[in-house]
């Protein structure tokens, strides 16, 4: 089963991100969250089951990959637009190619030692024409703002992944270098975040491994 949450608002121009992601949506209030219909499956969330990637323009492309997010997923098969999630991210778990990208996008920009964390917990989710919008408050160098991002989700037997691309301008959150380097990188981020769990109640059969 595959379901698109697409962001969508009323008068919104069309989505453009600077790498051909959609760009989040600010909005000034989220819709009540839907009742679940059916069972609910919770996931408490390492490391190990949750990616996030953040691409930036500096003359050339560059990529940071935060090592550490943890959170919570309660996944709502039965009725998706019930469905909720927490993500927290470590930002100075922050890597890159160089090492020097990523200490000069921790002390520089981040500023990661009075803002350790980056959150994102939904609010809500609505069904729109082209499959569902979540609202959800982003929380960045010490800014909350609530977004309107797109997502997918893929469910079969023995997993579940979740993934979420989206276009956002750090100063919207105060993410800004006070010297000299602040007009050589793009103010548009691309943040890309994929969440990949075993599923509860995965038969045997999901454990073998793959034939060689």
């Amino acid at each position: 089963m595959r379901l698109a949450w697409l962001p969508t608002l009323l008068g919104a121009a069309a989505l453009s991100g600077c790498g051909g992601f959609a760009d989040a949506q600010m909005v000034a209030s989220a819709p009540d969250k839907v009742t679940p219909r059916g069972a609910i499956e919770t996931y408490q969330l390492t490391p190990s089951h949750v990616q996030v990637v953040a691409s930036v323009s500096a003359g050339v492309g560059q990529s940071l990959s935060f090592t550490r997010t943890v959170g919570t997923l309660q996944l709502s098969p039965g009725s998706p637009e019930a469905t909720s999630l927490e993500l927290v991210v470590s930002l100075h778990t922050a890597t890159a190619s160089f090492d020097t990208v990523a200490e000069i996008a921790k002390s520089r920009f981040l500023h990661v030692t009075r803002y350790p964390e980056a959150r994102v917990i939904s609010r809500s989710l609505r069904p729109v024409e082209e499959g569902l919008l979540l609202y959800a408050d982003f929380t960045l160098h010490g800014t909350t703002k609530t977004i309107a991002v797109p997502l997918t989700i893929e469910l079969d037997a023995c997993r579940a992944k979740i993934e979420c691309e989206f276009t956002f301008r750090r100063s919207d959150f105060g993410v800004v270098d006070d010297g000299n380097l602040e007009a050589l990188v793009s103010d548009d981020i691309d943040l890309k975040a994929v969440i990949d769990v075993p599923r509860t109640g995965a038969p045997k059969s999901c454990r073998r491994p793959p034939p060689a």
